[in-house]
């Protein structure tokens, strides 16, 4: 299969790790950015690409999608549409495509170290060899998993798509404190940066939740279990709880 890919910004960046070694042909407005990837088929204009392949990947802005399509003049019916967009349904990717083939992808930045997350839910039009190609090709960068609606495509986006940002801005709240406790800011960045890595590490290692982690450390009477206490009195799962509810209401207005 022929993959050619539509937007060559963060995600679409890590897109090209993800069908490396497949005949890839990339397109983003901007030459700039296809030259840094170091791709060999590059495109400035999606109707010279779009011609040319089977799969037609988006990975634009979900904000930039309705411009991208209106310029978009060669027919797209025949073609297979992998959309990695927040918030664009697949009622809306058929009506501005013409394809009743589409694959709704919500992969996380981690695929691009072989540590991602990819949900995804197709309509009955892809057959069965598409779905094995999304399904294998998605596998060599990390988890992935069939949904069994779209309707949870939102949530998704929410938890996964956009949580690697909330474990960053907890790895930078860590580097913070250190710094306030004494600590130099580079060191204070190595212990909290490779403290979120470990920890990670931990998780990926057998069959322990996050929550039986927790308790292996927490040592009653103990210094994690004073953190913890404090960290239940600002009620910090209602935190988290609403970060994610405000995601998932943004990615519902994206498709407005």
């Amino acid at each position: 299969m022929r993959v050619g890919l539509i937007g060559a910004g963060a995600m679409g960046s890590a897109m090209v790790r993800v069908f490396e070694g497949f005949d890839l042909l990339v397109c983003d407005r901007c030459l700039e950015k296809i030259e840094a990837l170091g791709v060999e088929n590059g495109f400035t204009d999606p109707n010279e690409m779009i011609p040319q392949v089977d799969i037609v990947v988006f990975a634009v802005k979900p904000q930039s999608f309705k411009a991208l399509v209106a310029s978009i003049v060669v027919d797209m019916a025949d073609k297979a549409i992998v959309s990695v967009m927040a918030g664009i349904t697949i009622v809306q990717l058929k009506a501005t495509t013409g394809s009743e083939k589409i694959v709704r992808c919500m992969p996380n930045i981690a695929v691009q170290v072989g540590k991602g997350v990819t949900a995804w839910t197709a309509t009955e039009a892809v057959n069965d060899d598409l779905l094995q190609f999304i399904q294998e090709t998605f596998s060599r960068f990390g988890v992935v998993l069939e949904l069994l609606s779209e309707d949870q495509v939102d949530a998704v986006t929410a938890i996964s798509g956009s949580g690697p940002a909330y474990f960053f801005i907890l790895t930078e709240a860590l580097a913070t404190a250190a710094v306030k406790m004494g600590i130099p800011p580079e060191q204070a960045r190595l212990l909290a940066e490779n403290t979120l890595v470990g920890s990670g590490e931990l998780m990926n290692s057998g069959n322990r939740s996050g929550g039986e982690w927790k308790s292996e450390i927490m040592v009653s009477g103990g210094t994690t279990e004073a953190g913890i206490k404090e960290l239940e009195r600002r009620d910090f799962d209602q935190i988290v709880t609403d970060a994610a509810e405000a995601a998932r209401r943004r990615a519902k207005d994206l498709s407005v």
